[in-house]
């Protein structure tokens, strides 16, 4: 995936991504909403509910923002990520596939991402981007200048460290400093990124990473989730996972809305995709997860503004292959 992602980000931005030089300086830079869903099934999404034998209404009602993203872009069919959460994210950041950076899990005081990489959020830093994390890290913090704040993450970070906690946890970050607060993760991130692109002057180019912590587990329902209204079990798995998951997909909603109230949604790149598939469960990416360590197939889409709708036919499926180790591989419509 994330080569490819990185060839997406060349191409739309028209910057060379190694040097940090303008291929063409007379052409706009879109500004960018990288979004990461936690352990998502890829069936777990409203794009793929149909793609299952038997769609059900809750998976249809449970992401509707994501479903009218999906069709003013292109979905991915196959677009794969690696078996764990860690690699997925630390090549997200790095550009680099696990041979480099390993296959572990970062533990929260490890150094899994080389303080002499520069990151994407650096490389985009440095050709005049406004870069802001809001979610979840576990890449490895062994000093602090691994945390989100010194690595390319400069105008704002939000978040946790480690790869897992309660939704409540009070063991968060922000920038350089302990944040304590016992707010529902996704709501607390879902705001801070909505207070950030109210303020943001949309003659910056942004780049947004947004990586929540859902629908990871501890399976936790939002505050005020009701779940007689998605006909379901309150207490079985899926239900409280699809109450994560629609609390996530309305910020995504408000974010998109944001930004064609600020006249950015033309020129901006939004791309949404899991990291990984848990062990079969209610968010599984089975059938397409493997029974060993191999790259998974995840659940993604690229909303595409106008800028490329008239090269590629909004609502399409692609079915180029796209994996976190396949050092050539290129995101391109066929």
């Amino acid at each position: 995936m994330i080569t490819s992602i990185f060839a997406v980000l060349s191409a739309s931005l028209a910057v060379d991504l190694v040097e940090g030089t303008p291929v063409h300086a007379d052409r706009t830079k879109p500004h960018i909403l990288f979004v990461l869903q936690d352990d998502l099934g890829r069936y777990n999404v409203a794009f793929n509910a149909d793609r299952t034998d038997k769609p059900s209404a809750d998976v249809r009602a449970v992401s509707p923002q994501l479903t009218m993203l999906a069709k003013q872009g292109i979905t991915l069919d196959r677009h794969y990520v690696h078996w764990h959460c860690s690699p997925t994210r630390r090549s997200l950041l790095t550009g680099r596939v696990p041979l480099h950076h390993g296959e572990e899990l970062s533990g929260i005081a490890t150094d899994d991402i080389d303080l002499r990489w520069t990151t994407i959020g650096q490389k985009l830093e440095g050709v005049g981007y406004k870069s802001h994390w809001y979610g979840k890290g576990h890449t490895g913090y062994m000093s602090m200048n691994h945390l989100p704040h010194r690595i390319g993450f400069s105008s704002g970070h939000l978040g946790f460290l480690s790869g897992a906690m309660s939704y409540h946890g009070e063991a968060r970050w922000k920038e350089e400093l302990p944040f304590r607060s016992t707010e529902y993760s996704t709501q607390l991130y879902g705001e801070a990124a909505v207070s950030a692109l109210k303020a943001h002057d949309p003659n910056d180019p942004l780049f947004m990473y947004l990586p929540w912590q859902a629908v990871h587990e501890p399976y936790t329902a939002p505050p005020g989730y009701n779940a007689s209204a998605q006909n379901c079990d309150h207490y079985s798995d899926a239900c409280v996972l699809y109450g994560m998951l629609h609390v996530a997909d309305g910020y995504v909603g408000r974010l998109a809305s944001l930004l064609h109230a600020k006249g950015m949604w033309e020129t901006t790149l939004l791309i949404f995709s899991a990291d990984n598939g848990t062990q079969p469960s209610a968010n599984s990416l089975a059938p397409t997860r493997p029974t060993t360590r191999q790259c998974l197939r995840s659940p993604s889409t690229l909303p595409t503004p106008t800028r490329t709708s008239t090269a590629t036919p909004l609502g399409r499926r692609s079915t180029g292959s796209m994996c976190g180790r396949s050092s050539q591989r290129a995101l391109h419509p066929k």
